[in-house]
């Protein structure tokens, strides 16, 4: 786990070192494409330590994805490194069990995100949960390793519900890029209106979510 940790972060302080000198986003994703798979490498492993450490927020990675890779591509990008970090979360929790979850999630989280009760409904709870914005989930994907979920399906479901959030972020990101300010607000807007939307639902019916 601690190397794991240390090429992640590696990776990220390259990745990141480069960005600061190239503001320009013709000139990053040219950067990025000279690298070849290293550049999609570097932005999956500081993505998967983002992950990882769930009070580090995902949407700026996201955002910067769609600047540096454009819509689609950041969505691929941002997507793979969301499939590995849940792998590697989930076999952690599997492995380490409660020990490893309350190191990132109080007992009273654990009170107020439903998973651990609802037993008959986990997979349609799981993908409603990963679905709505504004939801805690990096610290859900610790909860779910708890639950009897099989691997497969997991994956198949939380990554196909993140799919949403994760390419609003990479077009807003991608239009700040071509520097569409007002498409990129727009999308914010919208992205930012839902995900409130999303916590006050998550509140009204589970309590106060996961930081």
């Amino acid at each position: 786990g601690g190397i794991l940790f240390a090429l992640c972060a590696l990776a990220l302080s390259f990745l990141g070192r480069e960005l600061l000198g190239k503001l320009d986003a013709q000139a990053i994703r040219d950067w990025v494409d000279s690298l070849g798979v290293m550049g999609h490498l570097a932005f999956v492993g500081g993505m998967c330590l983002q992950a990882v450490i769930p009070f580090l927020p995902a949407e700026p990675f996201e955002i910067a994805a769609g600047y540096a890779f454009g819509a689609g591509e950041g969505l691929l990008v941002c997507t793979l490194a969301n499939a590995l970090s849940t792998v590697l979360i989930f076999f952690l929790v599997r492995r380490f069990g409660m020990k490893l979850v309350n190191r990132f999630v109080s007992p009273e989280q654990l009170q107020q995100i439903p998973l651990l009760n609802r037993k008959n409904r986990l997979y349609g709870l799981m993908f409603v949960l990963f679905l709505i914005p504004g939801t805690p989930k990096d610290a859900l994907l610790y909860l779910c390793g708890l639950t009897p979920v099989r691997l497969a399906p997991f994956l198949l479901l939380s990554g196909a519900a993140r799919v949403p959030s994760i390419l609003s972020s990479t077009m807003g990101g991608d239009a700040l890029g071509q520097e569409q300010y007002l498409v990129a607000l727009a999308v914010f807007a919208v992205t930012g209106l839902l995900s409130l939307i999303g916590v006050w639902a998550y509140r009204r019916r589970h309590g106060k979510p996961a930081a």
